[in-house]
Formats: C-alpha cells, sequence, structure tokens
C-alpha cells in the first residue's frame, strides 16, 4: 500500500498532495496540462525531492520532510512507464525488458521465463528480436510497461501512457492496458488529462487543480457530488452553487447563486448547497417555454457536440446566465436548426435538480 504527503515548490507553483493508494489497484490522478501530474510522479519515483510530508509503501519510507535521508529512485521498489517509452535504441525488446533484472544479478532461464512471461502479457512476444525503431507506438509502449512490471514492483507509475499513440493504436493499448492493470498485484497510479481514461482505468479519482488536489473518489463519488467546476466539466455535468434564499410550503426553495437564481426542491438546512443539473434533463426552445419548467435561462449556443459513437445525441452548450449544457437528440437538432450563435431557451424542473452539501 502507498500513502503520500507531498508538498512541492517551484518558483509560482506549490503542489500538494495527500494520496492512499491500496495493492491491486489503480488511483486515476486526472488534471489539466500543468497541473503538477508529472511532478508528482516525478517526487513518488524519487526523480525530485519533496520540500515536506513523506512516501510510505509496504511500511518503508522512501523520502519524508524530516531528517531522514530520501531513498534513492534505484532502491525504489517503484515502476515508472512515462510518455515516452524511453526505451533503449541499441537494444531489442527482449534486452529492454530484460535491463533491470540483469541489473538485479539475475541470469540464464531466469531471465528468459520472467521476460517472457512479461512480453507475452503485453502480447509482444513476437517482437522480442526487434529494435525500438522496427516497433509501432504502441508496442514501443507496450515492451515499455513489460519492462517496468517485469520487476514485480510494489507501485507503478503511468504518466499519460496514451497520449503520444493515435486514435486506432489506443484503443489497442488501451485494451490491454485495462487487461494488465486488472491483474496487477501492485499499488498503481494513472496520471492523464481524459475524463474517458480516468473512468475507464480507475477505482479511485483524484482530481488535481493548480498543484491542489480538490476531490478523490469513485466514479460514481465525483459523477453524482462534484465539488468544482472542473470536476462537473470533467464529468459532463452542470454544477452550481449558492445560498438558499427563500422556500414556500410547497416544498420548494430557491437558491441564489452569484448569476442566478434556482427553483429547487427543499433541500432542508440553511446551509449553502450545490446544485447538480443532468444535461438530458435540460430542454431547449426557440420560443420562451410555458409550463412548469420553474428555471429558464436564456443565450446564444456556443458549441454543439455530437456524442459518441454514432452521434445520436448531442451535447448544447448554451452561454446563458449562468452557462448551462443540454443534451438533445441529432433529431431535435436538426428540427430546431439549432447552430452555433443562435439564441435559445433552456429550461429545467425543479424536480430535474439534484441538491447537496
Amino acid at each position: 500500500m502507498l500513502r503520500a504527503s507531498i508538498v512541492r515548490n517551484r518558483p509560482g507553483f506549490r503542489l500538494e498532495a495527500e494520496l492512499a493508494v491500496d495493492r491491486a489497484s489503480t488511483l486515476v490522478v486526472v488534471g489539466e496540462n500543468g497541473a503538477g501530474k508529472t511532478t508528482l510522479l516525478r517526487v513518488l519515483a524519487g526523480l525530485e525531492s519533496a520540500d515536506a510530508g513523506e512516501i510510505v509503501l509496504d511500511e518503508q519510507v522512501y523520502g519524508s520532510g524530516s531528517a531522514r535521508p530520501m531513498v534513492p529512485a534505484w532502491q525504489r521498489n517503484v515502476g515508472y512507464v512515462g510518455q515516452d517509452a524511453a526505451l533503449f535504441p541499441h537494444l531489442t525488446a527482449f534486452e529492454n525488458v530484460a535491463f533491470g533484472l540483469r541489473a538485479q544479478g539475475l541470469r540464464g532461464r531466469w531471465i528468459r521465463t520472467r521476460v517472457g512471461e512479461a512480453l507475452d502479457r503485453l502480447t509482444v512476444a513476437g517482437l522480442a528480436k526487434r529494435r525500438p525503431h522496427e516497433l509501432s507506438g504502441g508496442e514501443r509502449q507496450r515492451v515499455a510497461l513489460a519492462r517496468a512490471l517485469v520487476l514485480e514492483p510494489a507501485l507503478l507509475l503511468l504518466d499519460e501512457p496514451l497520449s503520444g499513440l493515435d486514435v486506432q493504436t489506443q484503443r489497442t493499448t488501451r485494451g490491454v492496458l485495462r487487461h494488465v492493470l486488472a491483474e496487477a498485484r501492485c499499488a498503481t497510479i494513472y496520471v492523464t488529462h481524459a475524463a474517458s481514461e480516468a473512468v475507464m482505468f480507475g477505482d479511485r479519482i483524484a482530481v488535481l487543480e493548480a498543484g491542489q488536489v480538490t476531490q478523490q473518489g469513485t466514479r460514481d463519488d465525483l459523477l453524482r457530488h462534484p465539488r468544482t467546476p472542473y470536476v462537473a466539466d470533467l464529468m459532463g455535468v452542470n454544477l452550481y452553487r449558492g445560498t438558499l434564499a427563500y422556500r414556500d410550503f410547497a416544498g420548494l426553495a430557491e437558491v441564489q447563486t452569484t448569476e442566478a437564481t434556482l427553483s429547487v426542491v427543499d433541500p432542508g438546512g440553511d446551509e449553502d448547497v450545490f446544485v447538480l443539473v443532468i444535461p438530458r434533463e435540460v430542454t431547449l426552445f426557440l420560443e420562451r417555454p410555458e409550463g412548469s419548467a420553474l428555471n429558464t435561462f436564456y443565450g446564444p449556443i456556443a458549441e454543439l457536440t455530437p456524442e459518441p459513437p454514432f452521434g445520436e445525441r448531442v451535447r448544447v452548450a448554451v452561454d446563458s446566465t449562468p452557462p448551462i449544457v443540454a443534451e438533445v437528440t441529432r433529431h431535435a437538432v436538426e428540427t430546431m436548426g439549432l447552430k452555433p450563435g443562435q439564441p435559445v431557451f433552456a429550461s429545467f424542473k425543479a424536480s430535474g435538480v439534484f441538491t447537496y452539501r
């Protein structure tokens, strides 16, 4: 198990992160470029030192802000796979995977057996005699993963392993990687900027924003209870935060945000609340709607994004006050003639809103 509390200071930037990862599980750290994801991995791997905090892996202290000396990278039971596979260009795939085992003093059939198993596990056993320049990007990344896993690390660090691959190669490598991580006995930290990878690979997800971990939890935790606009955007939902300003005797209440008043089912209490609106609960109109929907906003369409795989549903971002995203059918888009810049009314019912604290 990994327990880490890390503070790393750089000019104009501060990384603060507390993480815990069990063996045989994967924590995905997701964030935008510059959020500190790679710095986090480099500190865990021992390639950079922390200014404060502590790293404990399987009860062994690897680094801390105390007088205890930091364990150097080469002595840590950690496997690291970066965006660039970083294979030795003069060695074959077999010899690249065998490199760490030879450094540990293993020889002969022990090398052949373990390297063969690792290459087979990553579906590249047939490429053992090829050098890196003879491999595709996906094949090089799988060889790099085999090189990390053959040492049976207690902690595996993956730095956006799919980001440098084309779409088709990503798809193939993603399937292999899911299978490998599901069977891995080590703790894994996988960093990415892609929400789809976070949802696909993470037993738990940690969101890193500008060097700070703003939320951690399961996919459902983040989907149902996002706590920052970035997390909400990552999960594809609308999030607002405000103060209860009024309640009536019919079980409804009004939440005052910085931009608008929202009608919601009375959540009780008087504290500030989060208001979550699922895009499918939002209906679009060309004329102001009549009916039971108490929340209606007006603004131009900022963006239309077809949803995979066939674009039968379309996400429509409306630049209203506050901004809102709706999800409608492609038929509705075609029938209404929706296009960027067109003003629309976006409406949702109080009963279609989730509130939480």
